[in-house]
């Protein structure tokens, strides 16, 4: 298992929850970071930072969302990714989240850019 994703338990674990697309821990709201994943993506995320194995790791919402969500079925299966329904990565609603193949997610972003 990857970093991130043992990162994603522990965090879900020590008590962390997304409610409506704000992070909490221990009943208080926290602050969310906005980047991008490479330098002129056009797709900003938000993202929370935990200690996880002694370092610190950010956590994408989304992807803490799909835990949430579908549980192991999101962590043990590494070729299903997260995806957003509205196409807006900044809404992490869980209703908004799903799992898909890579491979699908490539041809719907493709079909929606043509």
């Amino acid at each position: 298992m990857n970093k991130k994703k043992q990162a994603i338990i522990d965090a879900f674990e020590k008590g962390y929850s997304v409610i409506n697309g704000n992070v909490y821990y221990k009943n208080k709201q926290r602050k969310l970071y906005l980047h991008y994943k490479k330098k002129g993506d056009n797709y900003p995320y938000y993202s929370f930072g935990v200690r996880s194995q002694k370092t610190r790791v950010q956590i994408y919402v989304h992807q803490f969302v799909a835990y949430q969500k579908y549980g192991d079925e999101f962590i043990n299966n590494e070729k299903l990714v997260v995806s957003h329904r509205d196409d807006d990565s900044l809404n992490n609603r869980e209703d908004n989240i799903f799992l898909v193949s890579a491979s699908d997610k490539n041809k719907f972003k493709k079909e929606k850019k043509a």
